[in-house]
């Protein structure tokens, strides 16, 4: 598979993905990296089920839609990172359904200056959590081979937007037996119960709508 470069501007929206490629209980570090979706397929997902993330500007004005990738049940999925955002100021670190990749920063929220950054207070005294980023478990799609490409992190001309996707990947390194028990559970709970929680995609619809666009491409 080509290693994909990417050139983003700052200050664009961006959402982005972790790939782990391997069974969910057998993944080793060395297996992370941040990969990007074909934009044909995220929109063919989107037309079955509206709580796919997709824009049709992602392909040109938006940046790359990025996220981690994980083995489940024989099927790759891919787990979107999306922008902080102000309302995940209110959020807690960690859910059945998310994950905030934040950075720690020792030094008084008053003496910060935020810009367009997402500051809030940590667990102990004087720590402040920077917010990079949301891992939205809840918003993972199964993958088909081919329609997603590595981002080579290394050669991406905006030195901001690569130090983040460096801090994240990093993150989802230290986290991520968390993050894979999360993931599995998030999984599991929805496929047993056949239940599918508010602004949740549906794993089961997204995974027929995905032998389907197999069958399509063949």
């Amino acid at each position: 598979m080509e290693t994909k470069r990417w050139n983003c501007k700052e200050g664009e929206e961006r959402i982005a993905p972790l790939y782990l490629k391997e069974e969910v209980s057998m993944i080793s570090t060395e297996d992370y990296a941040l990969y990007t979706i074909d934009i044909n397929y995220l929109r063919y997902l989107y037309s079955i089920d509206k709580e796919v993330y997709y824009n049709p500007s992602y392909k040109t004005r938006i940046k790359p839609f990025v996220g981690i990738i994980t083995g489940i049940q024989n099927n790759e999925y891919f787990i979107p990172l999306t922008s902080a955002k102000p309302k995940h100021k209110k959020w807690r670190n960690v859910s059945s359904s998310h994950f905030l990749v934040y950075e720690t920063i020792r030094k008084n929220i008053d003496h910060i200056i935020v810009n367009d950054d997402i500051y809030k207070k940590g667990s102990k005294e004087e720590e402040i959590i920077h917010v990079l980023s949301v891992l939205d478990i809840k918003k993972m799609i199964p993958l088909v081979q081919n329609c997603y490409e590595k981002i080579d992190i290394e050669n991406i001309n905006d030195k901001k937007f690569q130090s983040l996707l460096k801090k994240e990947l990093d993150f989802c390194k230290k986290h991520k037996k968390k993050i894979l028990k999360k993931v599995e559970n998030f999984y599991t709970t929805q496929v047993k119960n056949n239940t599918v929680k508010f602004a949740s995609c549906n794993f089961a619809l997204l995974e027929k709508a995905m032998e389907d666009y197999k069958k399509e491409k063949e």
